[in-house]
This record gives structure tokens, C-alpha cells and sequence, in this order.
């Protein structure tokens, strides 16, 4: 059992995995790793909206805008402004021009010129057209992973929040609007910006300048564990950590959580951790607690440096067994069965834990 309260480290989690399933071949550490992650990353946040994923973020929606005129030749893409003062953040909006149906693409090019996309359509030049410029695509946090359940952007008025749905396809087609509007209806998810954060499409457009709330369920990134090279200090009642062929401060990211076991002290059920304070060069790590095991002084010991679950200790036992079964060769087996059944009632303890936030109360069975 980890020493570690309310929480196993990766390695650990792979290791007792491995051990369930009576799996210690050739190739099966990083059979299990991706088996454990992919109950981590997709399984296991899919089942539920699970509260301890829940964050919250906003849009700032910005604002149409439709000062001055524009003229533009049939079947061109070149568009003039009169009265203008077009920016570079406005490329990528939409443009709609008065008198004609379609909605085009917009690109900046100077404050009185820009291209349009595709080129502009039907037989009549137009010239001194009014028009609207706006923006109905929105990049949501970087963590995203979906709305939940159900779920919508909203904003707040007369301090109550106004629900703007997420819709089906066709519900989208069917009650599209073109162009702006003071009520935005509606909400899909469409796609990735160029950092690959998903991008969320509004309509219709805000007229004005607004921010628009959502909860979603954040993404969890795949875990990994280090041991290249070795320890060579490490002595005990200290916290300064020496390494030689490492790279350590190349593999920590402060985004992330960090333990070291040395494996000499136990692997396993037997593993003993000590949290990660810092990375402070190629060879040195700084722990946060003093190392109580026998000191290192010029060995080369081998050892394991681990990301920890970001979810609750809950779920730690449900991730071991997810990949336990999808292991099995064979679903039917008493063992495999076995299994499945600690796995569902673990799923139900999760449930009451961090669904409803009631432990005292059965989960409702939706129909």
C-alpha cells in the first residue's frame, strides 16, 4: 500500500495492475501504462459529469461592427471600405453585406481594405453597402474537454444566469440566423484553433460586447513516469537529491504533480514516495520531506519518478481494475468476472461520492 494519504502514484497504480492481472512480461509495463491512462484519460471522465473535474470559464464575445460603407465587384474578393477603420484582429470574422444573402469571410489588409472569402456572389457590383463585421467562433480553455451534460454557455442578467443551449446539427441548421442579434440562442462545438483548443460557434453573433459563462469537464492529460540514469546522493534526513545521467529538470513541468521512490526501498504495494519540491538542474531534485531510508553516497541506485492521478483516491482502485479486465484474454473467466463486479462497485461508490455529493443516498438509475 502506497505510503502516500489519498492518493497512488501513477508507476504504483501500473505496477498493482500488473500484479491483478498476473502480468509481468515482456513489454506488459508499457501494456499496462497505456491501459491505465486510457482508463485515466477517456473511461473514466466519460461516464460521468464527476465534480472534481468540473471547471468554469468564459468567452469574451466581441462586439459587430459596421462603420462606414463597403464596395466590392461581382465575383471578386477584394472589398473597399469608405469610412472604415478595419483592424488585423479582424481577420477571420464574418462579413454580411447588405443586399446580398451570403455570409463571407472576412481578412484584413489595411484599415479601408481586405479580402473576402469565397468571392462575392451573384451578377451586381455593390458600392456604399452597409454592413455588419462580427465574430461567432470563440476558442474555449485550453483544458477542455466537453461541456457537461446537457450543457450550455450562459450569461447573467438581473443577476440570473440565461442559458444558451448546445445544440444537435440539425437543430442548428433549422433555426440558423444569420448575422447579429441581441439574443444569442444557441451554441455548438465545431472544431480546433490553431493551438488545437476546441472552438465553440455562437448564434446569432452578439451585437454587443459580451462574456458568456460555461462549466465544462477539463481534460486530463496522460501520466508518465522517469528512471533514466541513477541516483548517486541521497542521504538520509536530507532532501537534496544528485543524479548522473539524467535530465531531470527536462522532464518536470510545474503544471504537474511529482514522487520519487527509490527502488531499492520497494516497488509495488511496497513502494515508498517522497513528493517532489523542485527541479532544479540536469542532476539535482529537491524533495519536500527529508528521505528516511539508508543514505546514498557515490551508488548508482535505480529509482522511479511519478506523476500523480488528478483524480480523487476513489478512483485510483477503479483505473487498477479498468485495466485489469481490458487485459483479459478472456472476458469469461471467474477471475475477470470477479472484477468487473469490484470495478462496478467501486463506479457506484464514485458515484455517491462525486456525482451527487451525497454518500448517505443511492444513485438515481436514470431511464
Amino acid at each position: 500500500m502506497s505510503n502516500i494519504a489519498r492518493v497512488i502514484p501513477f508507476s504504483e497504480v501500473v505496477e498493482k495492475a500488473m500484479t491483478l492481472a498476473r502480468d509481468n512480461t515482456a513489454g506488459s509495463r508499457d501494456k499496462f501504462k497505456g491501459l491505465i491512462n486510457r482508463a485515466y484519460t477517456q473511461v473514466i471522465p466519460r461516464k460521468e459529469d464527476w465534480s472534481p473535474l468540473i471547471a468554469s470559464s468564459s468567452i469574451s464575445c466581441s462586439a459587430k461592427y459596421i462603420t462606414g460603407t463597403v464596395a466590392i465587384t461581382a465575383g471578386s474578393t477584394a472589398i473597399t471600405g469608405t469610412g472604415t477603420t478595419w483592424v488585423t484582429g479582424m481577420t477571420g470574422r464574418k462579413i454580411k453585406i447588405n443586399g446580398n444573402d451570403n455570409v463571407y469571410t472576412f481578412t484584413w489588409t489595411a484599415a479601408t481594405t481586405g479580402t473576402i472569402s469565397p468571392a462575392l456572389s451573384g451578377a451586381n457590383n455593390i458600392s456604399g453597402a452597409g454592413y455588419t463585421l462580427y465574430d461567432d467562433d470563440y476558442s474555449m480553455a485550453s483544458d477542455f474537454d466537453r461541456l457537461l451534460s446537457g450543457g450550455s454557455l450562459y450569461r447573467y442578467r438581473s443577476g440570473r444566469p440565461f442559458v444558451i443551449n448546445e445544440v444537435s446539427e440539425r437543430v442548428w441548421r433549422d433555426e440558423f440566423v444569420n448575422g447579429t442579434s441581441d439574443e444569442t440562442m444557441r451554441c455548438r462545438l465545431r472544431g480546433f484553433d490553431t493551438s488545437l483548443n476546441r472552438v465553440v460557434e455562437v448564434n446569432p453573433a452578439p451585437n454587443t460586447a459580451i462574456s458568456l459563462q460555461y462549466d465544462y469537464i477539463k481534460f486530463l492529460s496522460p501520466m508518465t513516469e522517469y528512471n533514466t540514469g541513477y541516483i548517486t546522493t541521497l542521504a538520509n534526513g536530507l532532501k537534496a537529491v544528485t543524479g548522473v545521467d539524467t535530465d531531470f529538470d527536462g522532464y518536470g513541468s510545474a503544471t504537474s504533480i511529482y514522487y520519487l521512490r527509490i527502488d531499492r526501498d520497494g516497488i509495488g504495494d511496497s513502494s515508498v514516495w517522497y513528493k517532489v519540491s523542485s527541479f532544479d538542474s540536469d542532476t539535482g531534485i529537491t524533495l519536500a520531506s527529508n528521505y528516511n531510508g539508508t543514505s546514498i553516497a557515490s551508488a548508482t541506485e535505480t529509482y522511479t519518478i511519478s506523476m500523480i492521478p488528478l483524480l480523487p483516491y476513489n478512483f485510483h482502485d477503479w483505473m487498477i481494475y479498468s485495466a485489469a479486465i481490458e487485459s483479459a484474454v478472456d472476458s469469461e473467466d471467474p477471475a475477470v468476472q470477479g472484477w468487473m463486479a469490484i470495478s462496478a462497485q467501486i463506479e457506484s461508490e464514485c458515484k455517491k461520492l462525486w456525482k451527487n455529493r451525497n454518500p448517505n443516498k443511492d444513485i438515481e438509475v436514470e431511464q
